[in-house]
């Protein structure tokens, strides 16, 4: 029988050269935030999620993107595909 799960999504801090900005708690949130940093070239922001911290550079890219960080849609996607 087919269910409904419910899939907890990840969430993260992001902050401004120490500052707290806010909580991002998806992943449309967090692309948003890339686009900005990118279009403003912003620089000095970060992100804290579980130990980590993940420098974001002024194109909106993630120094690193560890596994379980906001790679839910990209795990199910690669399950469909291997169909």
């Amino acid at each position: 029988m087919i269910k409904i799960n419910t899939i907890p999504e990840t969430t993260c801090e992001l902050f401004l050269d120490g500052k707290l900005i806010g909580t991002i708690d998806n992943s449309l949130s967090l692309y948003d935030v890339r686009v900005q940093i990118m279009k403003e070239k912003a620089v000095g922001y970060y992100i804290k999620w579980q130990d980590k911290i993940l420098y974001i550079n002024e194109n909106g890219k993630l120094d690193e993107w560890p596994k379980g960080f906001f790679d839910g849609f990209d795990t199910y996607l690669i399950l469909l595909l291997k169909i």
